[in-house]
């Protein structure tokens, strides 16, 4: 028995080499029939395939039956071009092949461009983005400070603020124009110095960061009419270095995202309007929304006096996701950072989503109206509904349910169907420019490949802090100043807790 396996063995070789040299010769064979012309042409889909497979592996979001199913696709079209342009006799199949050969290199160029694009951009929206703010030398409208020149040497005040961005900023203004600076206990004392809560002006200069000074306007249009910028001076942070990482398609972990208040520029410092923890378990595809109400009276990680949750974006996303983890005892993994104009172009490239109001209602900043019941919305009427809180009783309550309303119906469509496939060009330009994160272009290539390999559904539910409002002094505005404020009840913050940990560790569960 062992003899005949042995020369089966032999046999098995001998006929494994023969079939080897048999298809080597045909494949020589076929390279001599084919002209220089014809031999061009397969060289340079050889190299327009070698392109694409590069950037199929560089960008490294298909999964592995996807790859072996396109590397085949590509091995059994380059044997037909070869047997087509091999057709010695045949001078119209050597043109088909001729044709095929242009065709799917044009689509392969396609492709790479296509590829490249997408990494560029996940590289981009993935980067370390420095931070700015701008900081404003504040004089009055018809005082004596009218030029830059006239600052030199002069008198400013400035906060008892010890921020890393604010100190820079008033070294940057000594080396511009040699000032002298008086400290004052806070923001609203400093504005005092200009404008005091009797209407009476002073003309002295003060040196506030831009947001500072837009939330005295927001508040009371006199600081507007009477206080203008002389000069200003920009300072850069860099933030979101403290990604706590997992391996995101095995271990739970949580997202902040995080939504200022403003269009345009996403590397500018604000507010940070919404505020949402998303608690993602890849195990069970379960998502958990956590909504906390942007007026939330906080304690602030790097000042420890209390704040509303909305102004820590002025002091950057480290500040917003250092607060949260400092309160909710919760570790912040990453942050998702957008602008409106974001929810807006990802609403309109998935082709719009399907929301159920629970009253009829017109927007309040806009033309949009919606009825009680489900509603298709655009890019836009997602925003206005997601930003409406005018015209409901619960005011900012209500403004939480319809953002998770309308973060959950955009995650179910691009999860749950075909549109991460069909319409990925235009979410790629909907994040462009519009998003920025910590996660690493690596990890949201494995959550994209963990998603298109199964495109199983996510569960989604949903849950949010409640609280009082009350009115209180805020270190951002000044103690001095009180502000409407939403005072969190004890409770709902142990229970939004136990959510976030059940979350994650289902199996604790008792």
């Amino acid at each position: 028995m062992y003899n005949i396996w042995g020369i089966a063995k032999i046999r098995g070789r001998e006929s494994g080499a023969q079939i080897g040299a048999w298809i080597m010769e045909q494949v020589r064979r076929l390279f001599q029939s084919v002209s220089d012309k014809y031999f061009i042409a397969i060289i340079v889909t050889l190299f327009a395939e070698a392109a694409f497979i590069f950037m199929m592996m560089t960008l490294d979001v298909l999964p592995f039956r996807f790859v072996v199913c396109v590397l085949l696709g590509l091995a059994l079209l380059d044997l037909a071009i070869l047997l087509l342009v091999g057709m010695k006799r045949s001078r119209w199949g050597r043109l088909d092949g001729l044709v095929l050969s242009a065709i799917m290199v044009l689509n392969i160029c396609l492709g790479v461009w296509y590829m490249y694009d997408t990494y560029v951009t996940l590289e981009k929206i993935a980067e370390y983005n420095s931070h700015f703010e701008n900081y404003d030398v504040l004089v009055l409208k018809n005082g004596r400070y009218q030029d830059e020149e006239d600052i030199k040497g002069e008198t400013v005040y400035v906060t008892g603020n010890n921020s890393k961005m604010y100190n820079e900023a008033q070294e940057k203004l000594i080396t511009k124009a040699d000032v002298k600076y008086d400290k004052v206990a806070d923001a609203n004392e400093a504005m005092s110095m200009l404008l005091d809560d009797s209407g009476k002006t002073s003309d002295n200069l003060v040196y506030l960061s831009d947001s500072n000074f837009k939330m005295f306007c927001e508040e009371n249009e006199e600081y507007e009419k009477k206080i203008k910028v002389l000069a200003q001076i920009q300072v850069f942070k860099r933030d979101g270095t403290n990604a706590a990482r997992v391996n995101v398609t095995q271990d739970p972990f949580n997202i902040c995202v995080t939504g200022i208040d403003m269009w345009g520029d996403i590397d500018a410092v604000s507010r940070s309007d919404v505020n949402m923890i998303l608690t993602v378990n890849p195990q069970n595809r379960t998502i958990l929304l956590t909504s906390v109400p942007r007026d939330s009276y906080v304690v602030l990680h790097s000042f420890g006096e209390y704040d509303k949750l909305t102004h820590t974006g002025v002091w950057g996303v480290d500040e917003t996701t250092s607060t949260i983890e400092d309160w909710l005892d919760i570790d912040i993994n990453y942050f998702v950072r957008v602008d409106f104009s974001m929810l807006r172009d990802i609403v309109n490239a998935i082709g719009g989503i399907d929301v159920y109001s629970d009253y009829t209602f017109k927007s309040a900043i806009s033309d949009y109206k919606y009825k009680k019941g489900w509603n298709h919305l655009d890019g836009k009427g997602a925003l206005y509904f997601a930003r409406e809180r005018k015209a409901f009783k619960g005011q900012d309550q209500q403004r939480i349910l319809h953002q998770q309303k309308v973060m959950k119906a955009c995650i179910k469509k691009v999860t749950g169907s075909a549109e991460l496939l069909t319409n990925y060009t235009k979410l790629l330009d909907a994040v462009d420019d519009e998003m920025e994160t910590n996660l690493s272009e690596r990890e949201m290539a494995a959550m994209v490949r963990m998603q298109l390999d199964d495109m199983k559904k996510w569960k989604i539910s949903t849950q949010a802090v409640k609280g009082d409002f009350e009115m209180r002094g805020t270190y951002t505005m000044g103690m001095g100043r009180d502000l409407l404020v939403c005072i969190p009840r004890e409770e709902s913050v142990e229970k939004v807790k136990k959510g976030i940990h059940d979350a994650m560790y289902p199996e604790t569960i008792n």
